[in-house]
């Protein structure tokens, strides 16, 4: 816990902390299967001015085939064992403009997810604020972006802590 709390006190340094973001908005787009505005979405709330270019990969891929590698954030059942998951990836470039240049309005990011990502909307909202949060820190030049701790932390400082809440909770089954 110590580890948390130092990367949450560094994080408020660089980013503050946000009111919480209507999940439910987010939830709304994905019902309507427009998963491309729900990503464009989350990237605003993020502060992120950038265009995601959305594609999806098989659910059953081989990384192999498609060059596609990502850990997955599932959904547990009371045993703690994935169930259901989605998968994501975020295309980092090495010239990724500054964070607050009029150079990152627009800037393309590719985003890869696995084709059912509307079969847990909240996991997939989750997930993507956690990917598109590696965005940020790496515009921001963070001296943690490559910190999974921190990247997790992000989403909820940043006003998604009921979108990571009910993305991350354990089910019964």
């Amino acid at each position: 816990t110590e580890d948390i709390s130092i990367a949450v006190d560094d994080l408020i340094g660089s980013l503050g902390v946000r009111e919480e973001t209507n999940c439910l908005s987010l939830l709304a787009l994905l019902e309507k299967k427009d998963t491309q505005r729900c990503v464009q979405e989350i990237a605003t709330r993020l502060g992120l001015p950038i265009l995601i270019s959305l594609s999806y990969v098989p659910k059953d891929f081989s990384p192999t085939d498609t060059g596609f590698q990502s850990s997955s954030l599932s959904r547990t059942d009371w045993t703690g064992h994935g169930v259901d998951g989605i998968t994501a990836q975020v295309s980092l470039p090495s010239s990724l403009p500054l964070f607050g240049s009029s150079s990152l309005s627009g800037y393309p990011i590719s985003v890869r997810v696995s084709e059912n990502c509307s079969e847990r909307p909240e996991s997939f909202v989750a997930i993507l604020a956690h990917e598109l949060s590696h965005v940020l820190l790496l515009s921001l030049r963070h001296p943690n972006k490559d910190s999974e701790l921190h990247t997790d932390l992000v989403p909820i400082l940043l006003g998604f802590r009921d979108c990571v809440r009910r993305g991350r909770k354990n089910i019964q089954t």
